[in-house]
C-alpha cells in the first residue's frame, strides 16, 4: 500500500503480515500506533510502533514475534503475543507498557515471555511489573504468592543470568553489553536467534542495545568438483560418485549473519570503537533502528547533555554506508526514531530533503535515480505519519 504525504512523499506500507498494519485487525485506540510498517532489509520480517523522545516508543516484529522496548501496547485483539521483550533502559516512556504487554502471554501454548533490561534495573523493572498486579489487592489484605515483590536476594543480578519467578508468564533476563544469548523465536517458538548486547551511554541511566542474528551452522553442498559444465554433466559425475560408495556432499560452515540493530537512547559514542566494546557490531548490522532525536547541529551539546544524537553526529557514517552500497553493493540502511516532539513531520521531511541542511543528497528512489530493485533504502524515517524510504543521491 502506497499513500503520499502533504509534502507529496510516497509512503510504503506493507500489510503482509497477520499484524501487520494493526489498525485495520483492531478496534482499539493504540492500534494507531502499529498503523503503518516497514519491511527490515535482508528479511523477512517487518517493523512496526511509534517513537517520540519524551513521549513513548515500542516497536514489534511480527514474525518473530518480539517487542523492542515496552513504551507502547499491542491491541489485544489481534493475537500478538510477543516471546521476548527488549527494553533499553528504564525511563518511562521505554518501559510504561510492560505490565500491558505481560498480560498478552498464553500459558497454554506459550513458553514464558522473557524480559531483557540492562542488568541494574531487571530488579526495580520487576518490582514496577509485579506491582501493577498487586495493586488490584487491598492494602490490608495478604498478597497471594504470585503477586509477592521479588526476593532481595536478586537485587543485583549477574548480566546474562536468569531469573525464574515473579508469574509462571515470565523470565527475566539481564542483560549487558558483550553478552551474548539465544532465544527461540517465530511463530512456533522454534526458530533460534542470537541476541548480542550492545554498550549505550545514556547519562546516569543504564541503557542496553541489542543485536538480533542468525546463529552460525553448516549446510550440505554438493562437492564442488562433482559441479559439471551443465545439469547432464553433473547427474552422471554424481552417479558415478554413489556408484563407488562417495558421499557427494560436504558441509560448509555458515557463519553467524547479523540482521538487526536496537541502538537507543545513547549518544553518539556507541559508534565509536575507541568508547565502546560493541560499536563494530552495530556498524557491522545491516539494519540499524537508531535515535535521532534533534536535527539541527545547534541541538548538539544539547543532545550530549541530555544522553541523545543529533543528525550531524550521525552524518558521517551514514554517508561512509551509502558510499559503501554504490561502489560494492553492500552498505547499510539506517532507521530513524525517537525524534523530538519539538519537530512535525513535515519539518522532519523537509529537512532531510533539504540537501544544505541534511549535508547529505537524498530523495526518494526516483529522485535518487535508484534503478535497482534490490538495492535498499540508505534511510528509513520513522515518522507518526508512516515510514519514509530515502536513498543517497547520485553524484
Amino acid at each position: 500500500v502506497k499513500y503520499f504525504s502533504k509534502k507529496g512523499i510516497c509512503h510504503s506500507v506493507t500489510n503482509e503480515s497477520k499484524t501487520m498494519a494493526l489498525r485495520s485487525k483492531s478496534r482499539l485506540p493504540q492500534s494507531e500506533y502499529f498503523s503503518a510498517s516497514s519491511p527490515i532489509p535482508g528479511t523477512q520480517w517487518t517493523i512496526t510502533g511509534h517513537s517520540r523522545a519524551l513521549e513513548r516508543t515500542g516497536f514489534w516484529i511480527p514474525e518473530i514475534r518480539c517487542a523492542f522496548d515496552a513504551g507502547v501496547d499491542l491491541p489485544t485483539d489481534v493475537g500478538a503475543r510477543p516471546l521476548a521483550i527488549f527494553v533499553t533502559h528504564g525511563h518511562i516512556d521505554h518501559m510504561n507498557a510492560l505490565p500491558m504487554l505481560l498480560r498478552h502471554h498464553d500459558a497454554k501454548i506459550d513458553p514464558p515471555t522473557q524480559v531483557f533490561a540492562p542488568a541494574p534495573i531487571v530488579h526495580r523493572l520487576r518490582q514496577f511489573a509485579q506491582l501493577s498486579f498487586a495493586v488490584k489487592v487491598d492494602a490490608d489484605a495478604a498478597l497471594p504468592e504470585e503477586y509477592a515483590p521479588p526476593p532481595e536476594g536478586d537485587r543485583c543480578p549477574a548480566p546474562g543470568s536468569v531469573l525464574e519467578g515473579d508469574h509462571p508468564f515470565k523470565t527475566w533476563r539481564p542483560f549487558g553489553p558483550d553478552i551474548i544469548t539465544t532465544i527461540l523465536a517465530g511463530k512456533k517458538a522454534t526458530t533460534p536467534l542470537v541476541v548480542h548486547g550492545l554498550q549505550l551511554c545514556h547519562g546516569m541511566c543504564s541503557s542496553v542495545g541489542y543485536v538480533l542474528a542468525t546463529p552460525a551452522g553448516k549446510v550440505k553442498k554438493l562437492r564442488q568438483d562433482l559441479v559439471g559444465s551443465n545439469k547432464m554433466e553433473t547427474g552422471i559425475r554424481v552417479k558415478k560418485a554413489r556408484k563407488r560408495g562417495e558421499n557427494i556432499n560436504v558441509e560448509v560452515d555458515i557463519p553467524e549473519k547479523s540482521h538487526f540493530a536496537f541502538v537507543l537512547d545513547t549518544t553518539i559514542e556507541a559508534l565509536d570503537q575507541k568508547c565502546c566494546t560493541t560499536a563494530q557490531r552495530i556498524l557491522d548490522s545491516p539494519v540499524v533502528m537508531i535515535e535521532c532525536t534533534y536535527l539541527e547541529d545547534s541541538m548538539k551539546s544539547e543532545a550530549r547533555k541530555r544522553g541523545h544524537i543529533s543528525w550531524g553526529e550521525l552524518v558521517p557514517f551514514v554517508f561512509e554506508s551509502g558510499r559503501r552500497r554504490k561502489c560494492s553493493g553492500q552498505g547499510k540502511t539506517w532507521i530513524l526514531v525517537h525524534f523530538s516532539l519539538r519537530y512535525t513531520d513535515d519539518e522532519i521531511l523537509n529537512f532531510f530533503l533539504d540537501d544544505k541542511m541534511c549535508k547529505i543528497p537524498m530523495g526518494t528512489k526516483e529522485q535518487a535515480n535508484e534503478s535497482r530493485e534490490e538495492i535498499p533504502p540508505d534511510v528509513i524515517l520513522w515518522l507518526d505519519s508512516g515510514p519514509i524510504e530515502l536513498w543517497i543521491k547520485e553524484d
